[in-house]
């Protein structure tokens, strides 16, 4: 899998978007600028509560006036619903997306991002085929989730290699927790 995603991140093809909104605070200006880099592949991990729903928002919205076509997945439908309501995209599981390319329902292109949210639930053969498709047809992903909230049911792998081998940005402070203790608390899980 890791030679699908290598050839991912060798790659320079994603479009030119517009600065960030001044909305933003500075942890997601700082992951919006890494998320929109000219690289086919970007991932940012967080603890939960980060806020990345906003970030999301603002990214989808940027790649969409760049003339992409912005595709929210995760692997849990809940997940996939709550990104396309949080993000204003057009959402769906990546199980969806997979069988929907492969029976050609759905074609992509170089024009599209796909934003994978809790990516730390992917699993191996889902990443190697997701990345295939991804790269033959020149599209970006932006992998966003925290690879340790899924250790203990096997899950994260492939979040884990791929940040081992390429990096990624960490939105490491929460924002749902309003308290410095539980800020803290949620530092440390």
């Amino acid at each position: 899998m890791l030679t699908s995603a290598q050839g991912l991140a060798e790659q320079t093809r994603a479009p030119r978007v517009r600065a960030c909104s001044s909305s933003l605070d500075q942890q997601q200006r700082a992951a919006y600028e890494y998320l929109t880099m000219d690289k086919q592949l970007a991932i940012v991990t967080g603890t939960a509560g980060s806020a990345k729903y906003r970030l999301l928002r603002a990214l989808a919205t940027a790649f969409g006036e760049a003339g992409c076509r912005v595709i929210g997945i995760a692997v849990a439908a809940a997940f996939a619903r709550n990104l396309g309501e949080e993000a204003d995209i057009a959402s769906c599981t990546v199980a969806k997306l997979l069988h929907d390319i492969d029976v050609g329902r759905e074609t992509l292109t170089s024009r599209d991002v796909i934003l994978i949210d809790d990516a730390g639930t992917l699993r191996t053969s889902q990443g190697r085929q997701l990345f295939e498709c991804v790269l033959n047809a020149g599209a970006s992903v932006r992998l966003i989730g925290g690879e340790a909230q899924h250790e203990l049911i096997g899950h994260g792998a492939v979040l884990r290699g791929l940040i081992e081998v390429h990096g990624a940005l960490d939105m490491a402070s929460t924002k749902r927790a309003k308290d410095a203790y539980l800020r803290q608390a949620a530092a440390d899980l």
